[in-house]
């Protein structure tokens, strides 16, 4: 009994290392069906109850013998619940069956109807094929063929993995009789499987297949796979062979191995040895990208300085494609930045100093603000903003008050834009409740409020529009040229997605903006085809709005539904037709929105004053206007 159990432990180990090269390849079949328990009357071939081993050894109370049983057919099977358990026992009674019994096995796992988990159909399956691969890999084989792709390529790689092991020749001669494709998986599979082949003999194989180079691929793979004890002796078999073969292509990955051993063991000052080997073979130039990339280094300066140095105008390719920079801006951000600051204008510089300024701001967001001046200016947005967003997300206050001792008043209103725009993704109501605590003259709220309320629009409208009409006139998105109150621009966003929130909101527009807001409502119901609403609003203006109204609508309307600007054009006010008509006119001239017929009519609605106007801005060079042109274009809009 002691030498069966002995006996079938040795044969399940072995079928178990055999099963882990195939078990997670072999994904053959694609069902959501469980497996279900043995019914009362099923039949089964009960083979003895054979206690296969301990299942515990750290606890003796726990031990318990597996049972296995020998069904007739897979939905028979009660499939243990532990995945050792369960292998252990498909292995141990699998190596009883005949090659007979094994096919019609295999036949039944690919049998939909049956009902058994997708994992126990798999695990049995490759089991199954595994056995059969050793005692009878042409029976494997046929099974295998009958199977589509790429379930098919997967078990002709482990059948021909299980039959190289134990006869070659044999395997070989029947991978020739195989289709291209199939030929192919089977060639791989058989150098895998015998890593002990010398490489005339892998050149025999590769050659009667028709994939010469195929050899060489896999006697330097051979040569670097597992832990590399001489590499320079490696480094210079590979090089002379792939010369004299003329396989440099076939280097990239097992010389990238060499080479990290080597530096490994040397340290960077080998890389001129192993530059210096293969510089000269333009073979070998997409081999050293390949190489410097996949080095593996805690000193990333002095191998960035090395490729800069050694590698010209390929030094940027090799340190885009490798993890040099990224390591180095984790390091030290500062120090990187310093130094690539003095390499040639390039894109390549550009992406170097973004990604140290990226990491520095991360690490410490308070000092590269401090320091802000000192980048330079085409970093700063990106320097302050990625700072912000970091410092607001981690302290909110901290934050709000280091912009609030930022002593330069460009510098603290660019910051606390940033600040605004990130404040009110962590927490929209403390950014609105902190900006109307600031005092109404302090500089900080005119630079908050405004990013602030363009934040809240989306999210908070009705908010963001209270928000805007407590900011003073004056102090308009930071431009004091315009003397319109905040919330005409808030207003107008609105109106891109909520109209009829727009028009209840329009009252309450403060009178120095209030023209503006109606036009640009009256512009917004144009767009959505609602005309005679837009004409509506004209009512409600004073006599001189009207006429900015007008024109500022009619230009929109031109866009968007010229036919129908034409049709209601004659119930404009007389007194704004001639100077909207040459406005018109002229914006046809670039926009080509009216015909010719069209243009004829409204050039008879522009007076002699405006026509000589018209023309006088027809002679003006607008790519380039001198102060007096813009004087003359600026009485288009004078009424």
């Amino acid at each position: 009994m002691r030498t069966f159990l002995k006996r079938g432990v040795v044969v399940m180990i072995g079928l178990l290392i055999g099963l882990g090269s195939v078990g997670g390849a072999l994904l053959l079949l694609q069902d959501d069906m469980s497996s279900v328990p043995i019914a009362s009357n099923s039949t089964t071939q009960k083979a003895e109850s054979v206690p296969l081993a301990n299942v515990s050894e750290r606890d003796e109370a726990s031990e318990r013998p597996l049972m296995v049983t020998v069904p007739s057919r897979i939905d028979d099977m009660t499939f243990p619940n532990r995945t050792f358990e369960r292998k252990a026992g498909i292995l141990f009674w699998i190596d009883t069956l005949t090659d007979d019994q094994v096919v019609n096995w295999l036949e039944q796992t690919t049998d939909r109807s049956l009902h058994v988990s997708f994992v126990n159909r798999i695990e049995l399956q490759a089991a199954l094929l595994q056995k059969l691969s050793t005692t009878a890999p042409d029976r494997a084989l046929n099974f295998a063929l009958n199977r589509d792709a790429p379930q098919r390529f997967s078990m002709i790689r482990s059948v021909y993995a299980a039959w190289a092991r134990s006869d070659v020749n044999k395997a070989i001669e029947s991978a020739k009789t195989l289709n291209e494709q199939d030929s192919y998986h089977a060639l791989a599979s058989i150098f895998d499987a015998r890593t002990d082949l010398q490489l005339e003999r892998l050149q025999d194989i590769a050659a009667e297949f028709g994939y010469e180079q195929y050899a060489f691929d896999r006697h330097f793979n051979n040569l670097t796979e597992h832990k590399i004890e001489n590499p320079r002796e490696i480094w210079y078999e590979i090089v002379n062979l792939a010369n004299r073969a003329k396989v440099q292509n076939s280097t990239g990955a097992p010389l990238g191995r060499v080479a990290i051993a080597w530096i490994e063991e040397n340290g960077l000052e080998i890389l001129d040895e192993i530059l210096s080997s293969i510089s000269n073979e333009p073979k070998y130039f997409s081999i050293i990208s390949q190489i410097l990339a996949d080095i593996p280094t805690s000193r990333p300066e002095e191998l960035f300085d090395y490729i800069v140095n050694n590698l010209g105008d390929r030094a940027a390719e090799v340190i885009d494609i490798s993890e040099i920079s990224a390591k180095w801006a984790e390091q030290d951000p500062k120090g990187m930045l310093s130094k690539v600051q003095i390499l040639p204008s390039s894109r390549f510089r550009q992406n170097l100093m973004t990604r140290a300024v990226y990491n520095w701001a991360n690490d410490n967001p308070r000092e590269i603000l401090e320091q802000l001046k000192q980048l330079p200016p085409r970093l700063r947005d990106i320097a302050s903003r990625l700072a912000i967003q970091k410092f607001t997300n981690s302290s909110p206050a901290e934050a709000a008050k280091f912009i609030m001792q930022v002593a330069d008043d460009g510098l603290q209103s660019h910051l606390a834009q940033s600040f605004a725009h990130e404040w009110v993704k962590v927490d929209s109501k403390a950014a609105k409740a902190w900006a109307q605590n600031l005092p109404t003259t302090d500089p900080m709220r005119a630079s908050f409020i405004g990013p602030l309320t363009r934040s809240l629009v989306q999210t908070d409208p009705q908010g963001a529009f209270e928000l805007a009409l407590q900011q003073p006139i004056d102090a308009s998105d930071g431009s004091p040229n315009q003397v319109i109150g905040h919330e005409v621009w808030v207003l107008d966003r609105i109106a891109t997605y909520d109209v009829q929130l727009a028009l209840e909101l329009l009252p309450q527009v403060r009178e120095a903006g209030s023209a503006r807001a109606y036009t640009n409502l009256g512009s917004a119901l144009i767009r959505q085809g609602d005309s005679q609403q837009a004409l509506n609003l004209a009512t409600q203006l004073k006599e001189r709005e009207k006429a900015e109204f007008y024109q500022g609508i009619a230009m929109s309307w031109a866009r968007h539904d010229p036919k129908d600007l034409l049709e209601n054009f004659d119930g404009f006010p007389t007194s704004t037709k001639s100077r909207i008509a040459t406005g018109l006119v002229l914006a046809n001239e670039v926009r080509g929105n009216f015909s010719t017929k069209e243009i004829v009519r409204l050039k008879k609605h522009i007076n002699e004053k405006d026509m000589k106007l018209l023309n006088q801005i027809r002679e003006i060079d607008i790519s380039s206007p001198s102060e007096e042109d813009l004087e003359i274009i600026n009485e288009l809009y004078l009424w």
